[in-house]
This record gives C-alpha cells, sequence and structure tokens, in this order.
C-alpha cells in the first residue's frame, strides 16, 4: 500500500479528450483502466466492475471526481506478510495491515509514506477513513475490511 509499490505512473493519449503534457493529481485505480477505455471508445460499462472512467478526468474536469481509492494488498506466498486494505484520498493514506498497527500518512508531506500519524492525528480524519473503508468494503464484498475495523475499532 505503500508509494513507493502502489503509485504506477499511467501515461494516456487519447486525441480529442488529453491535453499534452496534462498531469493528474487525482488519486486513481487501476480498476478505472477498463471503464476510461470503454468509455473512450464509446461503450458501455458492464455491471459489476468498481473503477470509474476517467473520460472526463483526463480532459481536465476534475468536478465530480472521487474523493477516494482503495488498495487490497496480497502479498507474495512466500513472505510471513498478511494482507492489508488501504484508503487514499488527496490528502492521507490509511493501511490497516492484519499484523502491524494501523498507519496514517500525510501525503502532502515531504517525505511520503515515512511519518506515520495513526497516534497523533485528529480522530475525526481517522473516523471518516474508517468510515470510507467500512462502505468501500461492503460495496466490494470484502471481508477482510470488516475483520481489519473490528481488530482495530473494537
Amino acid at each position: 500500500c505503500y508509494d513507493q509499490s502502489a503509485n504506477v505512473p499511467l501515461i494516456v493519449r487519447a486525441p480529442g479528450t488529453t491535453t499534452s503534457g496534462s498531469v493528474i493529481t487525482q488519486p486513481v485505480s487501476s480498476a478505472d483502466i477498463c471503464p476510461t477505455i470503454l468509455n473512450l471508445l464509446d461503450h458501455k460499462t458492464p455491471a459489476g466492475i468498481h473503477g470509474q472512467s476517467m473520460h472526463e478526468l483526463l480532459s481536465g474536469k476534475t468536478d465530480g471526481w472521487r474523493p477516494d481509492v482503495f488498495i487490497q494488498n496480497r502479498p507474495i506466498k512466500f513472505t510471513d506478510e498478511k494482507m492489508e486494505r488501504c484508503v487514499v484520498t488527496d490528502r492521507w493514506k490509511l493501511i490497516l495491515n492484519q499484523e502491524r498497527p494501523p498507519e496514517l500518512y500525510d501525503r502532502t508531506a515531504e517525505f511520503k509514506d515515512r511519518d506515520n500519524l495513526y497516534s497523533v492525528a485528529d480522530k475525526a480524519i481517522i473516523n471518516d477513513l474508517y468510515a470510507r473503508l467500512e462502505r468501500w468494503g461492503k460495496f466490494v464484498k470484502d471481508a477482510l475490511v470488516e475483520e481489519l475495523i473490528k481488530m482495530y475499532r473494537g
């Protein structure tokens, strides 16, 4: 869930939609790629697809873009590390792991994913991130999200 692994560059060229040299800073997900391609080809996105088309975002319209994305991390099977889930907003990243304590990072900080602010952060921020993660977990029917929230929130 750390930026070193999860922050993957994506270059899109869509004549008539993208502007040369433009950069998008809103959080997007790999799940958004399929709906975006289908939308650019004037096809409907099938039901059950979790992503959303980036067409408007690619054309510079940031209003209405979703406020968060989620990461499901499953470590390679040769490690003892446990699975984790993460919610990412423009400002914050909350990581919940089956083994490690919760982690909260300020995405605007100079050094990304370095200073865990979970124990000192405003509880309203943490509660908001837990609520987002819980809603998403129910939407995608991810039982691990519920398990992790119970583990750390009681």
